[in-house]
């Protein structure tokens, strides 16, 4: 795991996109951690050397040509290895070759890079929970079907480098 602190010109311009993108369809937040997931990406590409191609399936392209798609939680504490990463059924149509999973600490404006997975590793190693479900392991009901790893499943994000 990676802590970064973003840039003022990755924290404008993710304000100025996350304003542009208004509220997205099946978005949890109805668009209120839009600037969340947009300083995610752009903290993760910058570090990756990665291309910012955004688009229904992904977020940007390695320079060995992958696609990646970043996804992002908000937090108040420092991740731990036990915590999940996840992925809602609503995003299942991307074609993408990569996660890479963050958090960002509003508290302390840190971005967490935690790893990545082949999207093929992901869905072999993710425990699926429907809509309704509780995990027991923290006491969270599911907004909708997800699919979860925990951080310490994840690869490390330097092997992306």
């Amino acid at each position: 795991m990676l802590a970064l602190k973003p840039t003022e010109s990755q924290k404008k311009e993710a304000r100025v996109v996350a304003k542009q993108m208004g509220e997205l369809k099946n978005s949890f937040m109805k668009g209120a951690r839009n600037y969340d997931g947009i300083l995610g990406e752009l903290v993760s590409l910058e570090h990756l050397g990665a291309e910012k191609q955004s688009c229904k399936d992904f977020d940007g392209r390695l320079k060995d040509g992958r696609t990646v798609d970043v996804k992002t939680k908000r937090t108040k504490v420092e991740p731990k290895p036990f915590y999940d990463c996840s992925i809602s059924e609503f995003s299942l149509h991307q074609r993408c070759d990569v996660y890479v999973f963050t958090r960002y600490n509003n508290q302390s404006d840190v971005v967490y890079l935690l790893g990545y997975l082949s999207k093929p590793d992901f869905f072999s190693k993710a425990k699926k929970y429907n809509k309704g479900d509780i995990d027991t392991s923290n006491n969270m009901q599911f907004k909708t079907t997800s699919y979860n790893v925990a951080i310490s499943d994840l690869n490390p994000i330097e092997d992306l480098l």
